[in-house]
């Protein structure tokens, strides 16, 4: 599984948003989409623009497997890897949480019994516009 690099790379102009996500792994540079027609307020709420997706909602663990990690993380990738060049980030992160919802999770306890366990990531946002990567 590659490495998606930092989500911290998106820089906002007056012309409009540019994000990308770069794999830190790849020879190939970034792919890069502005959206140059954003009339952008500049006296927007400090809180605006801002996405935040959690691997679970509060007060719930997330699950991850031993050798291959965490179930969001790879259901992150594996959606990103395949819809990004034609949805905006919220839908995507909405297929996330579709994928990982529908994961049935065999665990143990710690008492050694198995039990199937389940898992639904979060999203927060307060984007104005459709983010693009």
């Amino acid at each position: 599984m590659q490495n998606l690099g930092s989500f911290s790379r998106c820089r906002w102009t007056r012309k409009g948003a540019i994000q990308g996500i770069i794999d830190e792994d790849s020879e190939e540079p970034p792919v890069v989409r502005t959206d140059v027609n954003v009339d952008l307020d500049e006296k927007a709420h400090k809180n605006a623009d801002f996405l935040i997706a959690y691997s679970t909602v509060a007060d719930y663990v997330s699950y991850r497997n031993d050798s291959e990690g965490s179930y969001f993380i790879r259901a992150l990738v594996k959606v990103f890897r395949e819809k990004y060049k034609d949805d905006h980030l919220s839908d995507m992160l909405t297929e996330v949480n579709n994928v990982v919802s529908e994961l049935n999770l065999k665990r143990k306890a710690e008492d050694k019994t198995r039990f199937t366990a389940k898992q639904i990531s979060e999203i927060k946002s307060t984007l104005r516009k459709k983010l693009f990567v």
